[in-house]
């Protein structure tokens, strides 16, 4: 048999093996193609969202980072508009430094009164002792304000970056779901466009009332961004009724000419601010939620008057849903022990700050041959809290954005407890920064 003929006489014979070889290695290799095909694929989509979920941390992060830089700012635009209330209100120290410059040069000339009658000037001894009550009130009243102030302004702006960061995050997931939809969205879009005028109508309608809505949040918010006007004029008279007190009782009979250690100025001030704390911040008490928040609806709305103007009150008066909520979150965040903790730290920072500064401006008062000598006559203390109230509502142009520093809204941002309660607000998961924010 040639050879031709038993090659063609041992296929046939052996076609059906062949075959069953040839399909199962062709399933092998189709199987083994889709098997690698869907684990490149869950590869892929393991990556891509390990990268996502790395983005989406990183955004968090930048976030809360800019918010609180933007909390920092506020303050600083802030302090000129509260330095102004301060010395409307009976707490103009340099006009007292000015009086007594004018009794030593005996250049002061009689004032007259509303009835044009000679008013009786004040003697030289009335002016220091009126300096050292209102220096004394004006630096202790500055740090609780100051310090409950950034306590406020860091909540707020926390509560609102959460809801809006919150809201783009729905939305920008919704978007992806419906990104696989988008042909036939566009073709029923299309023909109902064409089919459906009503549908056209309500379409525009609907745009129209998400635009009202959006303006009406708008407004909503702003009236919530408003309420740190209560405490910059209504809320720390209520401080500087308590801080006034506690100074009458550890400085009464204390005159300028008499003389005190450091470590007694220093003792008298921690007494203030220890009573004061008691008032302030115990427990099942509102003392601090009614300095921070008006508590009556008369006060809420002169509040708002204050704040917005005609057009935007009688649009938020329309719909006030969103500022009942983020209002409400904002009292429990008040009331809380974790921030009546944080408002604490912020005082014991303010209260070094203040001892350090003090002793440095008090010290640097020695005149020569008197480097030895250790008390002070209360005259210098005062000066020196004078200068160191004046730092502490340094305002110079371009503070907030590289510009003069003000050291004590300094030391008051670095306060970790503050970043760590702005972090909680911020993720509303109640724990510390480090939840987030560890790689």
């Amino acid at each position: 048999m040639p050879p031709d003929q038993r090659s063609r006489s041992l296929l046939q014979r052996h076609r059906g093996k062949l075959l069953i070889s040839l399909t199962g290695i062709a399933a092998l290799f189709t199987t083994g193609s889709v098997v690698v095909f869907f684990v490149k694929r869950w590869l892929y989509k393991q990556q891509l969202r390990i990268t996502e979920q790395h983005f989406i941390k990183e955004q968090i992060k930048r976030r809360f980072e800019q918010t609180q830089e933007d909390s920092l700012y506020t303050i600083y635009e802030l302090l000129p508009v509260w330095g102004m209330v301060l010395n409307e209100n009976d707490l103009n120290l340099d006009s007292i430094v000015t009086q007594l410059k004018d009794q030593k040069n005996k250049s002061t000339r009689a004032k007259s009164n509303e009835s044009g009658e000679a008013s009786p000037l004040k003697t030289k001894a009335e002016l220091w002792n009126e300096l050292e009550l209102k220096s004394l009130i004006k630096l202790v009243t500055v740090t609780y304000t100051v310090s409950s102030l950034i306590l406020l302004t860091r909540l707020q702006l926390n509560i609102l970056t959460r809801n809006e960061y919150l809201d783009s995050a729905i939305k920008l997931t919704m978007q992806q779901e419906n990104c696989n939809k988008l042909q036939n969205r566009f073709y029923n879009w299309a023909t109902s466009w064409w089919s459906d005028p009503e549908k056209r109508v309500g379409d525009a309608m609907a745009a129209k009332k998400s635009k009202k809505d959006g303006q009406e949040v708008y407004i909503n918010e702003q009236a919530f961004l408003s309420l740190s006007w209560w405490i910059l004029n209504k809320g720390w008279l209520r401080y500087n009724e308590i801080i006034a007190n506690q100074i009458e009782v550890e400085f009464n009979g204390i005159h300028p000419r008499d003389t005190l250690t450091l470590e007694e100025f220093s003792s008298r001030l921690t007494n203030i601010f220890r009573n004061t704390n008691s008032q302030i911040l115990q427990q099942n008490n509102n003392s601090l939620t009614s300095i921070l928040l008006p508590q009556d609806s008369s006060g809420q709305e002169f509040l708002l008057s204050q704040t917005l103007d005609a057009e935007a009150l009688t649009s938020f008066h329309s719909n006030t849903l969103v500022f009942n909520q983020l209002i409400n979150e904002l009292t429990q965040c008040i009331e809380s022990t974790a921030t009546s903790i944080v408002l604490e730290s912020l005082i014991n920072e303010s209260f070094h700050f203040i001892m350090n500064k003090v002793g440095i401006k008090t010290m640097a008062k020695k005149k020569p041959g008197q480097e030895d000598q250790q008390h002070y006559q209360m005259a210098v203390f005062t000066m020196s809290m004078k200068d160191c109230c004046q730092e502490m509502l340094q305002t110079a142009v371009g503070s907030a954005h590289g510009g003069g520093v003000n050291e004590y809204l300094a030391a008051l941002d670095s306060v970790q407890p503050l970043d760590d309660l702005s972090a909680s607000v911020y993720s509303n998961f109640g724990v510390s920064s480090s939840f987030a924010f560890k790689d």
